[in-house]
C-alpha cells in the first residue's frame, strides 16, 4: 500500500518513519530539494504542498491508498482535497477550508454561538484596535508571524502587521483581542475523531517561552485544568465536528480557558498536531 506524505521537513520525519513500520510506501511531495524527508521517502517529488491540481495528477498517477498532512496547517486543505476526489479516508475538503483559515473559523463560531475572540480584518496597520491584542496571519501556522501588542506604537504595529502579511499564503492579516488566562496555561493537543464521535481527548498544558508566550517550549501531560473546563471543551470539540460534518479525523486543538470564564477554541486543525522549537 501507498501513502502520500505532504511536506518533509523534520516535523514530518515521524510520520515517514511511523508508515514505514506499518509497511507502507512512502511517496513525498515538498517544493524544497533538500527537504530532510527525501532521505528517508522512498519516492519524492518537487512540488508545492499547496499545489493541489498537481498533487491530486501524481495522486492518481501513482493510485495512493492514502495522503496524509503530519503537522502542516498549509497542507490540510490539500489532503482533504485530494482525499475527497479520490475517494480516500480525510475527504472533508468544506471543513479543512473553515478550520485552516482564521477569519473563517472565527464567523463559523460565532454563528454557532460558541465563544471566540472579536476579530478585525486589517488591509493596512490600524490604531482603532481594542488593545491588547494578537496580530496574526490569516492563513500560517506554527506561531510564524504573530506579535501581541499590548498597546498602540504605531511602529510596532507597522511590523506587525508587516510579519503577519509576510507569513500568509494569502497576503492578509488580522487582530484580534487577547484573552486573558484563567487557567494559566494553553490547553492543546490531539483529539481522535471516529464515526463522527470522538473516541481520544490527547489534552496537555502547553508552555509557552517566558516573555515569548507565542512560543510553544514543552509539554505537560495530562491537562491540569478542572473538570468543567474539560467538559465544556468536549461540547465545544463535538458541536464542532458535527456541525462541519467531521467523520473520521485526527484533529490538532488549542483551547483558552479565560479570565471572564468562557473557554475559547484557538486552533482547531484537520491534521496531527507537530512542534520544534529552538
Amino acid at each position: 500500500m501507498k501513502i502520500l506524505i505532504l511536506g518533509g521537513g523534520f516535523q514530518q520525519l515521524p510520520a515517514i518513519r511511523k508508515a514505514h513500520e506499518l509497511g507502507l510506501t512512502v511517496l513525498l511531495v515538498d517544493y524544497l530539494p533538500d527537504a530532510p524527508g527525501r532521505r528517508e521517502a522512498d519516492q519524492s517529488f518537487l512540488i508545492s504542498t499547496r499545489d493541489r491540481d498537481k498533487i491530486l495528477d501524481l495522486a492518481r498517477k501513482e493510485a495512493v491508498d492514502g495522503i496524509l498532512a503530519f503537522a502542516s496547517d498549509p497542507a490540510e486543505e490539500t489532503a482533504a482535497y485530494v482525499a475527497e476526489k479520490m475517494g480516500l479516508p480525510g475527504g472533508m475538503y468544506a471543513a479543512a477550508g473553515i478550520l485552516g483559515n482564521k477569519r473563517k473559523f472565527r464567523e463559523f463560531l460565532a454563528m454557532h454561538g460558541i465563544s471566540a475572540p472579536r476579530h478585525f480584518p486589517m488591509d493596512y496597520p490600524e490604531s482603532d484596535l481594542p488593545y491588547p491584542v494578537v496580530v496574526k496571519p490569516l492563513d500560517s501556522s506554527g506561531s510564524k508571524g504573530v506579535t501581541i501588542l499590548r498597546s498602540y506604537d504605531a511602529g510596532r504595529l507597522l511590523r506587525a502587521y508587516q510579519a503577519a502579511v509576510s507569513y500568509s499564503l494569502s497576503g492578509q492579516a488580522m487582530a484580534e483581542e487577547y484573552i486573558s488566562y484563567g487557567y494559566r496555561h494553553l490547553i492543546g493537543g490531539d483529539v481522535i475523531v471516529r464515526g463522527g464521535n470522538v473516541i481520544l481527548y490527547g489534552l496537555m498544558d502547553c508552555v509557552r517561552e517566558e516573555r515569548k508566550n507565542l512560543v510553544p517550549c514543552g509539554k505537560i501531560y495530562p491537562c491540569s485544568a478542572g473538570e468543567e473546563v474539560k467538559v465544556r471543551i468536549a461540547r465545544i470539540m463535538q458541536m464542532v465536528i458535527h456541525k462541519l460534518s467531521i467523520t473520521d479525523a485526527e484533529m490538532n486543538v488549542e483551547f483558552i480557558a479565560g479570565k471572564d470564564g468562557e473557554v475559547y477554541p484557538i486552533e482547531i486543525a484537520l491534521r496531527c498536531g507537530g512542534n520544534i522549537s529552538a
